[in-house]
């Protein structure tokens, strides 16, 4: 990979440190949740074609009032996530408060919610969400796609604030793998015969602009944090038995290290000049390790590699003025 680092700006470094464990305590709601989704997984069974193609979109509204997010837990995620803004809830911490009503959102459909792989996410930042305030959230199941051998789903997520109003929007995208062949009542994008997609590489002239050093503890640590707690993230022999060489780091780590690395390198440190951040999770980040952002400022796009030159994130970024930013 023969890129190039930021000659005018200098590269952050960032060591994501350890988290108490003492934060699970505050992520139950997470926790039950994926109990449940873990119980629930042997009594869906496989999905057959009738059950699919009786599949409607958009699916049932969840609505649901949260309480703010402790403090304890944004004054390390901001530590962890090198954030510049600690007087805001970062929108890259939404995970924390979601997981529930996407549960809920996704549970009719005919798989076990095991079997859904997350692979991206478009976060659209509408306004500010201040801290120790009871945040109003939505959960809607809005697309779903067949295609060979998998099943694409898109959950749509809202945040907002009775003081600020609608905060953020979360296009989260997901996907199931299948093996049996499409049904027309599903729409199919793509062609046949299906190319077999070719590894993701770095821009010749993107920049290099952050450089994490990741222990081996750090998706334990995230998840203490986020609530995310599936295994392949935090015991090392479970991300074996799943087929990787190691644990490996949430998707949503990534993308929320990344995005605090384009708004310290783009935006100036200011959370509030960065709209719009859409991300797909290529391949995995296994523990420990290094992980380089890249920014190609031409097309507006990141990239995160391991120290090994693998591509793991791509990305878009749209820069500018939340539409109803207010402190």
């Amino acid at each position: 990979m023969n890129n190039k680092t930021n000659s005018s700006t200098p590269i952050t470094t960032h060591n994501p440190p350890a988290t108490s464990f003492t934060h699970s305590f505050s992520q139950l709601s997470s926790i039950t949740s994926l109990l449940g989704v873990g119980f629930a997984a042997p009594f869906k069974g496989t999905a057959t074609e009738e059950s699919i193609a009786a599949i409607t979109t958009p699916g049932p509204l969840i609505q649901v009032e949260l309480p703010p997010t402790p403090s304890s837990i944004l004054k390390e995620y901001n530590i962890w996530t090198n954030s510049t803004n600690s007087n805001l809830i970062p929108p890259h911490l939404f995970p924390q408060w979601t997981f529930p009503p996407m549960v809920a959102a996704l549970s009719t459909l005919p798989f076990p919610m095991t079997s859904i792989l997350n692979q991206g996410c478009k976060l659209i930042m509408h306004g500010t969400l201040p801290i120790n305030e009871t945040m109003q959230v939505t959960a809607q199941l809005i697309e779903v796609t067949r295609e060979t051998k998998k099943i694409k789903i898109t959950t749509k997520i809202t945040t907002s604030t009775e003081k600020n109003g609608l905060a953020c929007t979360a296009y989260v995208y997901a996907v199931i793998p299948q093996k049996t062949k499409p049904t027309p009542s599903l729409p199919s994008t793509l062609p046949t015969p299906i190319q077999k997609r070719q590894a993701a590489t770095v821009p010749i002239d993107s920049i290099l602009v952050a450089e994490h050093a990741l222990q081996h503890s750090s998706g334990r640590h995230y998840a203490y944090l986020s609530g995310d707690f599936n295994p392949i993230h935090s015991l090392e022999f479970y991300a074996k038995m799943a087929g990787f060489p190691s644990m490996i780091l949430h998707g949503f780590a990534q993308m929320a290290l990344t995005q605090e690395d384009i708004i310290k390198s783009r935006c100036g440190g200011n959370s509030l000049l960065l709209k719009e951040f859409d991300v797909r999770f290529v391949a995995p980040l296994v523990l420990p390790g290094k992980m380089l952002v890249w920014i190609d400022d031409v097309t507006s796009s990141v990239f995160v590699t391991s120290e090994e030159g693998v591509v793991t994130l791509i990305g878009t970024f749209v820069l500018g003025m939340y539409g109803n930013a207010k402190l």
